[in-house]
């Protein structure tokens, strides 16, 4: 579900939504207010069950409740306005439009921070960008520690940094040259136990984070040079801000390390 995109799910269910309203009222002969408080009741309780089986976020299910919901009401009093059963009035239609705009405005900037601009909408809407590249206008952000959603892996994950603390390995990262965007650039990782001796039995692995775009996130190995250094050579599409999560795994014992760092533009260079 996090992967339907808003503009598809909220028509889908608001069509679905009508067609059943019109056959609770037409066809099966319901009062127009138990067809919707029934109809309400039903798409609750099955986009509930959705929503925990593929929970797609507080903000997308709270767009999607209000919408579904304020079609209904919407629906009723238009309903029972055509059948005279009711006087028109411009209240309750008033409320309707109000939060219609409040959700037409919440789930544009919901998809644009899941999506984007397309290029045209970027280059009309947006200022032009003080170097050649790109402006990246969706904002997912980079949480490489999704651990400390999980409750039950924030014990393991403590216990295993107590260790490693006590393992009292010594371990630097850097560059070999200032890191430049699009071209081969050398990270060196140098790792000594807690007697000061070199570590080359190790293997290394890790992940390079892009916080203005996931799709640009990569993971890598490294390989040992000797003198306890393993190097590998990486290629950052886009400059800015990086973070790298390193993974140096010594039979049982697991070392963790996170590093951020600046990527200079090639085309400054």
């Amino acid at each position: 579900m996090n992967n339907i995109n808003l503009l598809i799910s909220l028509p889908i269910g608001i069509a679905i939504i009508l067609l059943l309203f019109t056959s609770l009222v037409r066809v099966v002969k319901l009062e127009i207010y138990v067809a919707a408080g029934i109809l309400a009741l039903v798409t609750i309780f099955v986009y509930g069950i959705l929503a925990i089986l593929f929970w797609p976020g507080a903000d997308v299910f709270a767009i999607h409740i209000a919408l579904y919901l304020m079609t209904i009401y919407a629906m009723s009093i238009i309903s029972r306005s055509l059948t005279g059963k009711t006087k028109w009035h411009w209240a309750p239609m008033l409320i309707v439009g109000f939060f219609l705009v409040v959700v037409t405005v919440d789930t544009v900037l919901i998809v644009l921070a899941q999506s984007g601009l397309s290029p045209q909408w970027a280059g009309r809407l947006l200022p032009k960008p003080v170097t050649e590249h790109d402006v990246q206008s969706r904002f997912p952000g980079t949480v490489s520690h999704d651990f400390r959603e999980k409750e039950s892996q924030f014990n393991e994950y403590r216990e295993q940094r107590q260790l490693q603390t006590q393992r009292g390995w010594s371990v630097r990262v850097g560059w070999q040259d200032t890191s430049v965007s699009a071209r081969d650039n050398t990270l060196i990782l140098e790792v000594k136990d807690k007697a000061g001796h070199d570590i080359s039995d190790a293997d290394v692995s890790g992940k390079m984070l892009f916080a203005g775009n996931m799709q640009l996130d990569q993971t890598f190995s490294m390989s040992y040079q000797g003198d306890g250094r393993y190097t590998t050579s990486l290629n950052m599409p886009h400059p800015g801000h990086w973070d790298f999560i390193i993974q140096i795994q010594r039979g049982q014992a697991q070392h963790e390390l996170r590093v951020s760092t600046m990527v200079q533009d090639a085309k400054q260079k």
